[in-house]
């Protein structure tokens, strides 16, 4: 029975990054390109936006999300076209209608393309994603659900982090997930550090929680499950950090990881868990990885 629920637990880590994803690679910049493009420090946000919805309204800020993660990675963002500037994002995002959950009711499915220009070298990063949600007559309303779907798929969550990267260092889309979980790990520590007596002192007493930060444990939750489905080894190190992760449901997708990875060396850390973790669903799932591990076949001698 453990080993079934923790195939299980497995096939629900995958599900979580149900969203479709379109990553282009552009061409590598060399020489006084790459440097002109390390460089641009400024950037405008050219935005297209459309919905199915019959008032053609968005309830969704789409530019001003775009803007606040492009500013969080230290990029200053003009406000016009006017403004100097060395790139343009081009944003596309649409709504549209999805599949039908009730009496003339329908879900929504939402995709953006993104796409960054340098004013001299051309197209320098793509990316299109798209959420939808889930047909139901009950529970979260399928815009919401589509929306937290869209807002915490790491290729959306991270959009900033991989703009920035991809100018600076070239790196690929799942080099800078593997830096973002880390600096998730380090900003984990230090709210576990910090000491909750000063905590009213640094936020407002009617401080409302951006999005960016409200779904940190889900959008670390699925850029783990993106990299265990990649079978990207640089993710074991991290994970072994995450399961001291705050939230518990982190933690638990942390000891899950490790399991579909194989990971022997994480033999003692399982055990520990086990013995001393406060939380039983951290306990549990490190019974049902431990017992995989023991109950899997070793591969046969040549």
């Amino acid at each position: 029975m453990g080993r079934r629920n923790f195939i299980l637990g497995i096939l629900a880590t995958l599900v979580m990054c149900w969203g479709q994803v379109t990553w282009a690679e552009v061409r590598l910049l060399k020489g006084r390109e790459a440097r002109a493009l390390r460089s641009a420090k400024t950037i405008y946000v050219d935005v297209t936006a459309s919905t199915w919805k019959t008032r053609g309204r968005l309830l969704y800020d789409i530019e001003g999300s775009v803007r606040v993660k492009l500013a969080s990675v230290g990029l200053t963002v003009v406000r016009t076209s006017q403004e100097p500037h060395s790139l343009t994002l081009f944003v596309n995002y649409r709504e549209e209608r999805g599949e039908p959950y009730g009496a003339n009711q329908f879900g929504t499915v939402m995709t953006g393309d993104f796409r960054v220009d340098h004013h001299t070298a051309g197209p320098v990063f793509e990316v299109t994603v798209q959420e939808t949600s889930h047909p139901t007559i009950s529970g979260t309303p399928p815009y919401l659900d589509a929306l937290q779907n869209f807002q915490t798929n790491p290729y959306y969550y991270f959009l900033g982090d991989l703009i920035w990267w991809r100018m600076q260092k070239n790196h690929e889309a799942h080099t800078v997930f593997i830096e973002a979980l880390k600096e998730k790990v380090a900003a984990g520590q230090a709210d576990r550090m910090a000491d909750p007596s000063l905590a009213r002192f640094k936020k407002p007493d009617h401080y409302m929680i951006p999005s960016q930060e409200l779904y940190i444990p889900i959008a670390i939750r699925r850029t783990v499950a993106e990299l265990v489905h990649a079978k990207d080894p640089r993710l074991v190190p991290v994970l072994f950090d995450l399961v001291e992760y705050p939230d518990v449901y982190v933690r638990v997708q942390a000891v899950k990881a490790l399991g579909s990875f194989q990971a022997v060396e994480s033999l003692a850390l399982l055990q520990n868990l086990i013995s001393n973790d406060p939380d039983i669903e951290v306990r549990q799932a490190a019974e049902a990885v431990l017992e995989a591990f023991t109950t899997t076949p070793s591969p046969s001698p040549p």
